[in-house]
């Protein structure tokens, strides 16, 4: 499939007398010679971050590079140090990972293969002798790239490089989980990639994998990695594009959930009542509940009886603690959102117009030491949230990650502001 995205190829090496230098790139002075010098470093890094894809996101465009590092005593420095990289429209680099990874790492092995069986016949390395051989390959490569997703360049008379993109992976279908990874969703990873594949994956998904449990909001994520939180974000978004992940509301027992129709649909095929036991069971060797008890268990999100709103996590526990001691009611749970069985009902905090906070200052720490109530050890309560979190637009989940606190000093911190606020459930 044509890549348009694709905007240059280009190929740096290490010069044992000047250091990095961008040999070649197509087309010419593409890469100015200051935007070289400022990602020098991270198109030919420390040997021990060579052999695998990297990635560098700017703000328009998005490079990504596989760096070679190949030892041998023969060579000056006892090794030899190339890069062949792309460089991609920015809006086009959320599925770069999966695409072009794979045709860089194959195009990076062969240029390696070359060097080492023209040094073994006792002739001048294919790179290190005289490297001008990638010249002719770029142009072609390039074109050929942006134009078919496919490319066969002959190298020598007993050489060709067959390289051939992926098609770009599909959107997941709607219903089945957002693709924004907004700041309060939690990513799940929804397949186990093989070590081959995570290690064409750049160094920041990489770092990802450990905390795509479910558990971790995308901010939390950021903030434990010491990252910026639009890095983790497009990380994700690339991790979701590609099929690996898929982003649902964070697991609380506080957290309200409805039944769907789907769930009769899940409730009627052989294979998903074996796949929602398989998932749900507890951890530990423990044995499997039976579909009935799953089933139970996903019927009881409802609402309660006499108005008192949807039924939690919390509440499903305490109406059928039998039940609950046989499932994970957090994998419960998420089976239930990944495959459309539950949907969450969200708290969303509104006031009656005119929205007008508490004054700052006197008034609100005044309110705000009611609604904490004296009580010893109480969260202190963060700055006044803006008016416009009591829109009707936003539900409290947002609420929190804006506010940096969690649910229940988010709620006093809105109650004190605004007195007259009322939560509505859907």
């Amino acid at each position: 499939m044509a890549s348009p995205d694709l905007a240059a190829v280009f190929f740096v090496e290490f010069d044992n007398s000047v250091g990095r230098t961008l040999a070649f790139q197509e087309p010419a002075g593409f890469i100015s010679a200051d935007r070289f010098d400022s990602i020098a470093e991270f198109l030919i890094p420390k040997p021990q971050l060579c052999g695998q894809l990297l990635m560098l996101r700017e703000e328009d465009r998005v490079v990504l590079c596989w760096p070679m590092c190949l030892e041998d005593t023969r060579y000056a420095r006892n090794a030899l140090l190339f890069s062949i990289g792309f460089v991609l429209e920015p809006s086009k680099g959320s599925g770069a990972p999966e695409r072009f990874g794979r045709v860089l790492e194959k195009a990076s092995r062969q240029l390696e293969v070359l060097e080492r069986e023209s040094l073994s016949s006792g002739a001048p390395g294919w790179l290190s002798g005289d490297s001008r051989g990638v010249q002719h390959l770029l142009p072609q490569l390039l074109h050929d790239l942006r134009l078919h997703g496919r490319c066969s360049v002959a190298i020598d008379a007993s050489n060709t490089l067959e390289l051939s993109l992926p098609p770009p992976p599909p959107r997941p279908p709607s219903g089945c989980g957002q693709l924004g990874a907004q700041e309060h969703m939690a990513p799940v990873l929804i397949a186990e990639p093989e070590p081959a594949v995570v290690r064409g994956w750049d160094l920041s998904l990489q770092k990802l994998l450990p905390r795509l449990d479910g558990t971790h909001t995308v901010a939390g994520i950021a903030e434990a990695m010491g990252a910026d939180l639009p890095l983790v974000r497009r990380g994700l978004e690339t991790l979701a594009a590609g099929g690996w992940v898929r982003l649902i509301e964070p697991f609380a027992f506080s957290n309200m959930y409805a039944c769907t129709p789907r769930l009769n649909e899940l409730a009627l095929s052989a294979r998903w009542r074996q796949h929602a036991v398989d998932t749900t069971c507890r951890a530990g060797g423990a044995a499997p509940p039976s579909f009935a008890c799953v089933l139970k268990l996903l019927a009881a999100f409802a609402p309660q009886p006499e108005g008192h709103g949807w039924r939690t996590v919390l509440g499903v526990c305490r109406l059928l603690p039998a039940l609950c001691q046989q499932v994970d009611m957090r994998r419960l749970v998420q089976f239930g959102a990944l495959n459309g069985a539950l949907r969450r009902v969200h708290s969303v905090p509104v006031a009656p117009p005119p929205c007008v906070p508490r004054a700052n200052g006197a008034a609100y720490a005044a309110a705000a030491a009611a609604a904490v109530g004296g009580t010893t050890g109480a969260s202190p309560l963060p700055t006044p949230p803006p008016s416009t979190v009591l829109d009707g637009h936003r539900h409290m989940d947002s609420v929190c990650c804006e506010l940096g606190a969690p649910l229940a000093v988010a709620e006093r911190a809105v109650l004190a502001a605004f007195p007259d606020c009322v939560w509505v459930h859907r």
